[in-house]
């Protein structure tokens, strides 16, 4: 398989893991390079973006904006349920692979708006993306010892990520470090989503570890000794 060449070449060719081809497109050194317009939430919140980033990206965009159907005829893409401010973080990476954002936001904010980006992530098949995600939000959820912060998240995840998935599944594998001792404190079980409380038992049961003499939960595939960073990873997408 051809090597990928980095932008500032005059071509990027874009490979699928599998090694195909899915386009060329012209980088920055050449002039007049074509935008595409994303229309995001109910409002339409009007972004712009290089092409051939979008599409470099994410092989969804790609398909989308080379078809015959409404996006590529348009050049537009709508995305309804996600946000502006989770879209701009997805805009910044596109260009950059890091993430960025206001400073200021509160932890229950950062978590919910990183929640968005890794399922639009999902929904445009952009694994780095969602693994760079992941890493934040298990920093987040390490560093969060208030339920206020945590419980919003959790709701979230549960009503629009699939309940399977990474993060569903690492909310859990974390619940025993930080949030889960503060988050029965109000006593009252409406505040938790019922498919948590029926994972969260189902878990303990399968997959309480003894660590060094202190019981904690860990991913089963992953051994505590192998620290912070292995667990984190046992979440991650294939790239």
């Amino acid at each position: 398989m051809r090597p990928r060449e980095p932008p500032n070449f005059r071509y990027v060719i874009v490979y699928t893991f599998r090694g195909s081809l899915l386009s060329t497109h012209r980088s920055f050194n050449r002039p007049n390079q074509a935008l595409v317009t994303f229309l995001i939430g109910h409002d339409e919140d009007k972004f712009e973006i290089h092409k051939c980033f979008a599409c470099y990206h994410s092989p969804v965009l790609d398909r989308a904006f080379a078809s015959s159907f409404i996006e590529g005829q348009t050049q537009t893409y709508r995305l309804e349920d996600t946000t502006s401010a989770a879209f701009g973080i997805v805009t910044h990476w596109l260009y950059s692979q890091t993430l960025h954002y206001e400073v200021g936001w509160s932890i229950s904010d950062e978590l919910l708006e990183l929640a968005n980006v890794w399922i639009l992530a999902d929904k445009l098949l952009i694994p780095r993306l969602q693994n760079d995600a992941i890493d934040r939000i298990s920093a987040l959820l390490e560093m969060s010892s208030d339920s206020d912060e945590a419980l919003p998240y959790l709701k979230y995840i549960y009503d629009n990520a699939p309940p399977d998935g990474p993060l569903c599944r690492m909310a859990i594998a974390r619940w025993n470090q930080h949030i889960g001792t503060v988050a029965f404190d109000d006593g009252n079980p409406n505040s938790l989503p019922p498919r948590l409380l029926y994972d969260l038992a189902h878990y303990m049961v399968c997959h309480v570890a003894e660590c060094d003499g202190n019981f904690c939960l860990s991913d089963p595939d992953v051994e505590c000794k192998n620290g912070f960073d292995a667990r984190v990873r046992a979440f991650h997408v294939p790239t």
